[in-house]
């Protein structure tokens, strides 16, 4: 992510001067669907933010269990805003369907 550039832009507001903030990459400032999934395994399966994440698999992930799978879960409603229904809790059993059931929560992965 890219830092914080100097003030760009004032606003007055009963007669005082604010400054305005202006990133200069707004989408630098928004954190992927997909890193933002990554995140999610990372923190509740305790895996290496540099794993290969398409290869993780439920119960062949180390750490990986049914413990760590509501954690996930919990981790994926979480940064997503969303609930996930019985079915998807249950179907979810690797990366790649876990990136297939949000985006079928309205999630995009551009």
């Amino acid at each position: 992510m890219s830092a914080l550039r100097k003030p760009q832009a004032f606003l007055r507001i009963a007669g005082r001067r604010i400054q305005l903030f202006v990133k200069a990459n707004a989408q630098a400032m928004i954190t992927s669907s997909t890193e933002k999934l990554r995140n999610a395994f990372v923190k509740a399966l305790g895996v290496s933010p540099d794993s290969d994440f398409e290869s993780m698999a439920y119960g062949q992930t180390p750490g990986w269990d049914s413990i760590a799978h509501m954690a996930l879960i919990s981790e994926i409603e979480t940064a997503f805003d969303i609930m996930l229904a019985t079915d998807d809790v249950i179907g979810m059993s690797n990366f790649l369907k876990a990136k297939e059931i949000v985006a079928r929560n309205g999630v995009s992965f551009a």
